[in-house]
């Protein structure tokens, strides 16, 4: 629906309204899947991390040896391998949550009509 174009003082038309589509749709945000993923991995890190340091503490007194490890490197070891999984979890769960937010998305149609400055540019 196209309205006939007015002439302005300069002799350019000014562009009347006109009818403009749109796809509307929710979009969902990177960051906190990834940090519900990041978030995720180092609480599994932490249980993994304390029953593989009990482990060790145990074999490790039935041999009469030293702990090879500490329970903050073996925290920190998991934690690093688990939240690059995690991220990858996190960036996949983002991706399909997309996936659906595209698949419901509508399109919408508006009436676009052109701002005119009825102010004085020279008062500015």
């Amino acid at each position: 629906m196209d309205t006939p174009v007015e002439p302005t003082d300069t002799g350019v038309p000014a562009p009347g309204p006109r009818e403009v589509q749109f796809e509307l749709r929710t979009a969902p945000k990177l960051w906190p899947f990834l940090g519900a993923g990041v978030v995720a991995a180092a609480l599994v890190a932490l249980v993994v991390a304390w029953f593989s340091h009990e482990s060790n503490v145990a074999a490790a007194a039935a041999n009469g040896e030293a702990v090879e490890f500490t329970f903050g490197a073996l925290l920190g070891f998991f934690f690093v391998i688990f939240a690059i999984v995690g991220a990858a979890v996190g960036a996949l769960a983002f991706l399909l949550v997309d996936r659906l937010g595209r698949k419901q998305a509508r399109t919408v149609t508006v009436v676009a009509e052109p701002v005119t400055d009825t102010e004085d540019p020279q008062e500015a």
